[in-house]
């Protein structure tokens, strides 16, 4: 079913729709793994087992849908009726919305562009959708989600894929506009004793901790304080040449 949502979020646009979800496991890192590992393109709230939307919307069986129009009147509430078809009933809505003279939507459409492969032999029009366990999901213009390993992409779309990740995961505040990351060029991140070392590219430093990608594209964090001097300057004249 997420292949079906997703595909309404692309469809409506920048039209007056807007798919919300609430997630009820027991606990809130197994919705935001549920949220990565599905690639959800809607903004999805954790309420818990018996939370209070469940409570305040009277939800007694999972999954639920409801639909809501333009005043905040639920319409529609499943289970529905047999030859219920659920693509008319929100076309519906949405058009009765823009009838009444509301306009706009909340979820952006992924940006369309070519992605090439590290050979620079193979291409692919697509939107970046999601980042996991050192796989880029990329959704393709028919609508089909691949898994791409970070390393078979090329410089280019590792850069792209990398500012985008850099906004999902709330670092945009770093990227104003685009770093020119050198993915290509990896380097080795020292600690203070130099018995331990990661190769990767560094990418911000976010309060006190070191952010550094690894060449499969992996998060790794490591304490400022816990880098060898040589690292550091390596870091600030990184940071230099963005300024």
């Amino acid at each position: 079913m997420y292949g079906h949502e997703r595909s309404l979020v692309n469809e409506y646009s920048g039209r007056p729709f807007v798919l919300l979800g609430v997630n009820n496991d027991d606990e809130i890192q197994t919705a935001k793994k549920a949220v990565r590992d599905n690639n959800l393109n809607w903004r999805s709230w954790f309420d818990g087992k018996g939370g209070p939307i469940v409570g305040a919307f009277r939800v007694n069986a999972f999954p639920t849908i409801l639909l809501v129009d333009h005043r905040g009147i639920i319409r529609h509430r499943s289970p529905f009726a047999e030859g219920f078809d659920l693509d008319k009933v929100i076309a519906g809505l949405v058009q009765e919305a823009e009838n009444a003279g509301v306009t706009g939507g909340a979820e952006p459409k992924p940006q369309v562009r070519e992605f090439v492969d590290s050979t620079g032999e193979h291409r692919m029009m697509g939107s970046y959708i999601g980042f996991q366990d050192g796989q880029v999901a990329l959704e393709t213009e028919s609508g089909k989600t691949l898994q791409i390993p970070w390393d078979r992409l090329g410089l280019d779309a590792q850069r792209y894929v990398a500012n985008q990740r850099l906004k999902a995961d709330g670092l945009g505040r770093i990227a104003k506009k685009e770093i020119a990351f050198s993915f290509d060029t990896p380097q080795q991140f020292l600690d203070s004793s130099g018995a331990h070392s990661i190769q990767g590219t560094f990418i911000a430093l976010d309060g006190r901790s070191v952010v550094i990608w690894q060449t499969d594209g992996t998060e790794t964090r490591v304490a400022w304080n816990k880098l060898s001097r040589e690292t550091k300057d390596m870091i600030g004249e990184e940071i230099k040449k963005r300024d």
